[in-house]
C-alpha cells in the first residue's frame, strides 16, 4: 500500500481524540509544523476537558468525524495521544468516512489507525502528534517532515549488535505501540498480522510488565504469522541493557525463525521517523549489519 505524501501548504484537520493539550505547548506544536508551510483546519466542535481526557466521548467523536469529512483536507494529524482512542472505537465508522484522507500520529492513536485498517485497508501515517513536536531537535524535526512530503530516506540501517535474530523477508509494516496493540487483543479492532512486518515501541513500563506485555502477545498467536519484528525506543523502561536483555530473551524463545532488530528510529524518543501502515518494505538481516528498505517510497 503506497502512503500518501503531502505537498507544501497542505491542509491537515486537527484533532483531539485522547488526551488534552496545554495551550501553550499546542500553540508551539503548531507554529513549529506551519514553519515549514502546513496549514490547520480546526473544528469548531466545542471540547471541555474532563481530567484526562480531551472532552466527553460523544465531543471528541463528532469532532473526528466532522473533520474527516471536511472538504479539501489532505490528513487529519492528532493533537495528542495519551488515553482516550479505545473509547471512540465501538461508536467509529471509518466505513463512512473519506478512506483518502490519511491519519497522522502515534502512542494512543495506534489504536485509530489499528481499527481504520482492519475496517477498510486505509493505511496512515505512524507519526509524531502536534505536542511532540515541541521537544524534537530542529534537525529533527526537518527530517520528520521530510519523509511525510516524499523527501525521507528509502531505508534504515542497523548495526550488528541491533540485530537479534537474521533473515530477510518482505511485508507490510504493522504495529505501534505495544500497550495498545495488547489492548486490542480479542477485539475487532485488529486486523491480520499475517506475513506483516511488526513495528513495537512503548514508554514508562517497567522490565515485568514490558515482559508481560510481550508475552502476552505471544500467547494471543497474534505474532506466529508475522514475516518479521522491528523494536523502535522503549522509553523509560528501566536500564537500557536489561531492555536488550528482555527483547534478546523474548526473541530467542518466541521468534527465533524471522528476522528481528531493534533501535528503530520511532517511538516516543527524541526521533520519531515516520512509517506507513501497509507500506511494503524489505528487512535484511546478516551478520554485519540490517536494513529496513521501504519499497514504496
Amino acid at each position: 500500500m503506497k502512503p500518501i505524501f503531502f505537498e507544501p501548504k497542505t491542509t491537515l484537520g486537527l484533532i483531539f481524540p485522547a488526551s488534552p493539550v496545554p495551550r501553550s505547548k499546542l500553540k508551539k506544536g503548531l507554529g513549529i509544523l506551519e514553519s515549514f508551510e502546513f496549514k490547520f483546519f480546526k473544528s469548531d466542535v466545542e471540547l471541555k476537558s474532563g481530567g484526562y481526557l480531551a472532552g466527553t466521548d460523544g465531543e471528541r467523536l463528532e469532532q473526528l468525524v466532522t473533520t474527516f469529512q471536511t472538504p479539501g483536507l489532505g490528513g487529519v494529524l492528532a493533537g495528542r495521544g495519551g488515553y482516550g482512542c479505545l473509547r471512540l472505537l465501538p461508536k467509529l465508522d471509518w466505513d463512512k468516512l473519506p478512506k483518502d484522507v490519511p491519519l497522522i500520529g502515534y502512542s494512543d492513536i495506534t489504536a485509530l489507525h489499528l481499527s481504520r485498517l482492519a475496517q477498510t485497508g486505509q493505511g496512515g501515517w505512524h507519526a509524531p502528534v502536534v505536542s511532540s513536536y515541541t521537544y524534537f531537535e530542529p534537525n529533527g524535526r526537518e527530517d520528520m517532515v521530510k519523509v511525510l512530503q516524499g523527501r525521507g530516506p528509502k531505508k534504515w540501517t542497523f548495526n550488528k549488535r541491533d540485530i537479534l535474530w537474521e533473515g530477510q523477508v518482505r511485508g507490510p509494516l504493522l504495529g505501534g505501540n505495544l500497550t495498545l496493540i495488547d489492548a486490542l487483543l480479542g477485539t475487532d479492532y485488529l486486523p491480520s498480522f499475517k506475513g506483516a512486518i511488526l513495528m513495537l515501541e512503548d514508554i514508562d513500563e517497567q522490565n515485568y510488565r514490558l515482559d508481560r506485555q510481550l508475552t502476552v502477545l505471544w500467547l494471543s498467536g497474534k505474532l506466529r504469522d508475522i514475516g518479521g519484528l522491528v523494536f523502535g525506543e522503549f522509553v523509560n523502561c528501566g536500564l537500557k541493557e536489561n531492555v536488550k536483555k528482555l527483547l534478546a530473551s523474548f526473541t530467542q524463545d518466541c521468534l527465533p525463525d524471522i528476522p528481528v532488530v531493534k533501535g528503530a528510529p520511532f517511538g516516543h524518543g527524541k526521533m520519531n521517523s515516520p512509517w506507513w501502515y501497509g507500506e511494503r518494505v524489505e528487512l535484511t538481516a546478516g551478520p554485519t549489519g540490517a536494513e529496513l528498505k521501504f519499497l514504496e517510497r
